[in-house]
């Protein structure tokens, strides 16, 4: 055994990283009807559950609470708070041209990460806020038996599908917790139970089903607020799962340098580019450019992943409030010889 990195999840990760960027520009300029955005999505409609399913696939277990809760504070929430109140800072301006009381808008960061998870400024934070909640449970469900995490694992979907069903909203976002776990525990199960190189010499069979599946069937929810967008919800868990497993084998032994490097600087994109869509938003409206067609949607595209890849390679971690053990911590793994 040596410690090394996992090419496939780093350009797994990058992909989904680069896909997160794309959704978030068509929301921002409001083009979610479009059918590029309709077909992307039908594609890559598992990109939040892999973040979940990474973080337990990799787990080791071993860690302590209180090492588990530092660590989440440091690597998690804190991350959060600063780049949180960075993307708020640049909303002031107009939320004091709008019909935003004036009295809410010191307390309004704190009122919705309280009251929803929400990270007002900086919306795609919600995640660190959720996986920091999921790290601190997941090491006394890790540590359990193999049959009562799979209780568990159906017990959470269970829930998380009630909570949909009957709209059941839970300050700090917990509402999306269940799911999260899930998908978090899922990968620790198909780790011990080793699903992707059971399924290697298949792998090309399970691409059609993928296909078929993603098409005819196809589903979404959104994590942050559980809520089932389209589709069928169970549909939906059973498609991701088969998506991120014929992800891991598909990619096992692909070398794409560039989505991996990125891959590798994931968090660092998460927390950037939502304040660079509000900077290009305000240019545009300053040049009074329209916000809502396809060149707005590049531009934020490409000058967000532009700008975020030259902080990612030039700028320490440490100055942008981040760790780079964090980094390390969601993309390596421990490889072992595989038959």
């Amino acid at each position: 055994m040596s410690l090394e990195r996992d090419k496939s999840l780093d350009i797994i990760s990058g992909i989904m990283i680069i896909w997160m960027v794309i959704l978030h520009s068509f929301q921002w300029g409001n083009l979610t009807e479009s059918i590029i955005y309709i077909f992307l999505l039908k594609c890559l409609y598992f990109f939040m559950a892999w973040f979940y399913f990474k973080t337990g696939f990799l787990y080791k277990i071993g860690r302590g609470l209180i090492n588990t809760f530092k660590k989440g504070i440091d690597q998690l929430i804190i991350p959060m708070l600063i780049w949180t109140a960075i993307g708020y800072l640049l909303t002031i301006p107009e939320l004091l041209t709008g019909n935003y009381p004036l009295w809410k808008i010191p307390i309004a960061p704190l009122f919705f990460l309280v009251s929803s998870g929400d990270t007002i400024g900086n919306s795609p934070l919600w995640f660190l806020l959720s996986l920091f909640f999921i790290k601190i449970m997941f090491p006394f469900i890790a540590r359990l038996n193999l049959n009562i995490k799979k209780i568990i694992a159906i017990s959470l979907l269970c829930l998380s599908w009630v909570f949909e069903k009957n709209n059941i909203k839970i300050p700090f976002g917990l509402h999306s917790f269940p799911l999260g776990l899930f998908f978090t525990l899922s990968g620790l199960l198909c780790n011990e139970f080793r699903v992707p190189d059971r399924i290697n010499k298949i792998r090309l069979w399970l691409i059609l089903p993928y296909i078929a599946l993603s098409i005819f069937l196809a589903g979404y929810v959104d994590f942050h607020n559980n809520n089932l967008m389209y589709g069928n919800y169970w549909l939906f868990t059973l498609n991701t799962l088969i998506a991120i497993n014929l992800c891991l084998v598909l990619f096992k032994d692909v070398n794409l340098t560039i989505l991996s490097w990125i891959g590798k600087k994931s968090l660092v994109y998460l927390v950037i580019h939502w304040p660079i869509f509000y900077l290009i938003k305000i240019s545009f409206e300053f040049l009074n450019i329209s916000t809502k067609n396809y060149l707005y949607v590049v531009s934020l595209n490409i000058i967000a992943i532009c700008i975020s890849t030259l902080i990612a390679k030039f700028v320490p971690y440490k100055y942008l409030g981040l760790q780079s053990s964090l980094i390390v911590n969601f993309n390596t793994k421990i490889i072992s010889e595989r038959n």
